[in-house]
């Protein structure tokens, strides 16, 4: 059940039918599933994406994202044949990827670190900022150039 949504969001146009003034639902409901915390995200932080998806077509825009994924993952393999040659950071919340993003992101650069967040589900910023903060901190001081 950790993965439907990405076959449903595909769908060309059901998505909007189905949750056309029901963002708050799907998104309440969505947040709760994904993160640590009972409650999902912070009341202030949660209000802010309900306003920012029930615009007109922004749910669409979100849609969009999912049903490009055929045609990133061909784009992905081009890139892989290249990989990066840069420091790479790569975070997972360990109650999702978790530390399974770096073994991810080596397909497609040479030099990465990272790991999992504790306590922390799909939205890393939102349910750990302190602990992302300081892994990017860390990251960037080790990374100076």
């Amino acid at each position: 059940m950790r993965l439907w949504q990405f076959s449903f969001n595909a769908l060309p146009e059901l998505p909007e039918i189905l949750t056309r003034g029901r963002e708050r639902e799907l998104l309440t409901w969505f947040f709760n599933l994904k993160t640590v915390q009972k409650d999902g995200l912070p009341k202030d932080q949660f209000e802010r994406y309900i306003q920012a998806y029930s615009r007109p077509g922004a749910m669409s825009r979100g849609f969009e994202y999912y049903r490009a994924f055929e045609t990133s993952a061909k784009q992905n393999l081009e890139y892989a044949k290249t990989p990066l040659d840069i420091p790479v950071l790569a975070l997972g919340g360990a109650s999702s990827v978790g530390s399974d993003m770096i073994r991810l992101v080596q397909n497609f650069a040479a030099k990465v670190s990272g790991g999992a967040i504790d306590d922390c589900g799909h939205f890393l910023p939102e349910e750990q900022p302190a602990a992302v903060a300081h892994r990017l901190l860390e990251f960037l001081g080790a990374n100076p150039t």
